[in-house]
């Protein structure tokens, strides 16, 4: 964690549940033991974080489309967790 200190002005509980929900992701979609890597740093007034997996990955034609709502990429069921398509979307929001 490089970010310095500094105030955050967001509702921590959907913060906290927006990070939850990449964390979670990058759990059910990695083979074997998840590696997460989770990082912040300062840009310019604002803090960046930035979660990198090395899961199952997005193939590039879905990118844009997995933070549309109700939108899972088709690739069967690979999870024991079953979703709606909506994480991304809250996450996005």
């Amino acid at each position: 964690m490089n970010a310095h200190p500094s105030p955050v002005f967001a509702d921590a509980i959907q913060l906290s549940n927006a990070i939850g929900n990449l964390i979670d992701n990058a759990i059910k979609y990695s083979k074997g033991s998840p590696e997460i890597d989770i990082k912040t740093m300062n840009e310019d007034s604002s803090i960046v974080l930035v979660l990198a997996d090395k899961g199952i990955g997005i193939d590039k034609m879905y990118v844009k489309e997995v933070f549309h709502h109700y939108f899972r990429v088709p690739t069967g069921d690979i999870s024991n967790v079953k979703g709606f398509g909506l994480g991304l979307a809250y996450v996005r929001k």
